[in-house]
């Protein structure tokens, strides 16, 4: 059973009435007759709108097909950024869409010439992008307009096929790009021989063995970029309004991924520049580092070298004054202690001859009686006796003093000797004996030793004693500070009480190494200051009552001259602790 639209039913009953009523009733008398023309009439309606649905749906059936081939090939573009793949694939695609027979994609150099960088051609044609290969002057504009400026390079021109063929138009490189460039976006030809072009340019487009073509500008960034070009070779053509537009719309999305391709690319050469700027940075801030710590290491240096040539001087200084001290006072004091004795004598003389005279002439003038009188000779010679016993101990404790500054100093030992570590801590204390006495600021400074048997230590002496100078100084300091500041009746050490004490303990640490601890309960040092009380000139100490080179010098001494170690650990207001540990033996 045929289904019959309502539509149709309409249209066949309006001409079965429209011939009813364009015939007489003699015509109408022949029933056989008129239905056989009825039957005609429907049949032929019938047969004609078979064929305009079948028209349609093939119609409709090609349009999903160009649509879908459409989507396709948009997705790939914007899947992809390989622009080579996806001009390879849009021509592919949009030649078998509207089935022509060549589909290419060229470009226009910065001169506006170009060349061709993707085609997608049917079978039994001559590929362009082969020909440009092999003709490099084929790279020059034969997609041009119907005006041409040619220059002809081979003697005997036949077709694209000869490897001689060099024709050349340079239409849109000398007008950048003709017509599109002027804002044209499509420009559609049916046939190269009816519309009107000059011999030149027909001559090109049957190099192309173009008979029929749509060529489309693809613009990116707002710039005429290039052209995709779609050519029938075959014979003309009359392209239609859908083909046309997927052409426009191909080319549009071309454009996009150009944009995209173009944006990705200066993505990624900012993406270079900025790491290969971030390297620079790094590189810079590494070479600015080593800068930093060349300078650093250099500031040590010189602060080494500065501190060292400080010691020295002052060293040279101490020298000059121990050795004008041991002269002038040893002269001197060598004459009052060597005639002390004949001074004794002289006065026991004296004291018999008087008492000689008193005895033997008792009867002496009033005078001589009156002196007598007022004299006591026995008690007199009691108080000479005693004086001359305090000069002649006071020139010993001077001379004592005086060998306490050369040993101390020890300036003609400029090599190392096995010494005595204790008699280099005594002698520094009697030179410091000023220091510890009572004063009206604070009662006196008791000095405890815990000395354990030691044997000889192979030291540069001068400079042992002078950083034992350097840290009980720096402790007597410590107790005056703690005055200054009225804590000495808060955070005491429980070690010490109330007193005012520095305790040196010396011991062995294991069989090649002393230690020797110097302990006060002054006022501390304050934890942030402890990684830096060595460092040269710093001080904590009030300007003009230290140079803060004291601990630098001699933790130098102990470290470098010595390759020992000299640490601190200090609570403030509890007290100070200075550990010195030293080699028996030096590494020479």
């Amino acid at each position: 059973m045929i289904f019959v639209s309502y539509e149709l039913q309409l249209e066949v009953l309006s001409l079965v009435m429209n011939t009813i009523a364009s015939h007489s009733v003699l015509e109408l008398a022949g029933t056989a007759s008129f239905l056989i023309l009825i039957v005609t009439l429907i049949i032929s309606v019938l047969v004609q709108r078979y064929a305009e649905q079948t028209t349609w749906k093939t119609a409709l059936k090609e349009s999903a097909e160009r649509e879908k081939a459409l989507s396709m090939a948009i997705q790939r573009m914007r899947q992809t950024l390989d622009i080579p793949n996806i001009f390879a694939a849009t021509t592919s695609e949009l030649r078998q869409v509207i089935n022509c027979d060549r589909v290419v994609i060229y470009r226009f150099c910065s001169d506006w010439s170009g060349e061709f960088l993707a085609e997608s051609v049917g079978d039994g044609w001559i590929s362009v992008l082969q020909k440009q290969e092999q003709n490099p002057q084929l790279k020059a504009n034969v997609i041009t307009s119907d005006r041409c400026i040619m220059s002809n390079h081979n003697q005997q021109p036949d077709n694209l096929l000869s490897d001689t063929i060099l024709l050349e138009d340079t239409y849109l490189q000398a007008t950048q790009g003709g017509i599109y460039s002027q804002g044209a976006i499509y420009r559609v030809v049916e046939d190269i021989y009816s519309a009107g072009f000059d011999t030149c340019y027909i001559t090109l487009l049957e190099q192309l063995q173009a008979k029929s073509y749509i060529i489309v500008a693809i613009y990116s960034n707002n710039k005429l970029w290039g052209l995709l070009a779609a050519y029938q070779n075959s014979a003309p053509r009359q392209w239609k309004e859908v083909e046309i537009n997927i052409t426009v719309q191909i080319s549009h999305h071309l454009g996009v991924a150009l944009e995209h391709v173009e944006l990705l690319e200066q993505t990624r050469k900012k993406s270079i520049e900025l790491q290969q700027e971030i390297r620079e940075r790094l590189h810079t801030e590494a070479l600015l580092q080593l800068q930093k710590q060349q300078v650093e290491e250099t500031l040590s240096d010189l602060q080494q070298l500065q501190t060292q040539l400080i010691q020295n001087e002052k060293m040279a200084a101490l020298g000059q004054l121990v050795a004008g001290i041991a002269h002038e006072i040893n002269n001197p004091i060598g004459f009052i202690s060597g005639n002390l004795a004949y001074i004794n004598q002289y006065i026991v003389d004296s004291l018999k001859l008087i008492r000689a005279y008193h005895d033997e002439y008792p009867d002496a003038s009033s005078k001589i009686s009156e002196i007598l009188e007022y004299s006591d000779l026995d008690e007199m010679n009691q108080d000479l006796q005693k004086s001359i016993d305090g000069m002649s101990r006071g020139t010993e404790r001077i001379g004592q003093l005086v060998l306490c500054l050369r040993n101390f100093a020890r300036l003609d030992e400029a090599e190392s000797k096995r010494v005595d570590i204790h008699e280099g801590i005594e002698n520094t204390l009697i030179l410091l004996e000023h220091r510890l006495q009572e004063t009206q600021q604070r009662p006196a400074i008791t000095v405890v030793k815990n000395y354990s048997l030691l044997p000889l230590i192979d030291c540069y002496p001068s400079q042992l004693n002078q950083v034992f100078m350097n840290v009980i100084l720096n402790a007597i300091d410590a107790l005056e500070e703690k005055v200054k500041n009225n804590q000495s009746q808060s955070n005491q050490n429980p070690m010490f009480g109330f007193n005012y004490i520095i305790l040196i303990e010396t011991k062995f640490t294991n069989k090649n190494w002393i230690e020797i601890r110097i302990i006060d309960n002054g006022i501390g040092i304050d934890k942030k200051n402890l990684t830096k009380i060595f460092d040269p000139f710093f001080t904590t100490k009030q300007v003009g009552k230290g140079t803060g080179l004291g601990l630098s010098i001699g933790y130098q001494i102990i470290t470098q001259q010595h390759g020992g170690t000299l640490t601190c650990n200090s609570v403030l207001g509890v007290g100070s602790q200075f550990i010195i540990n030293i080699p028996i033996q030096l590494k020479h």
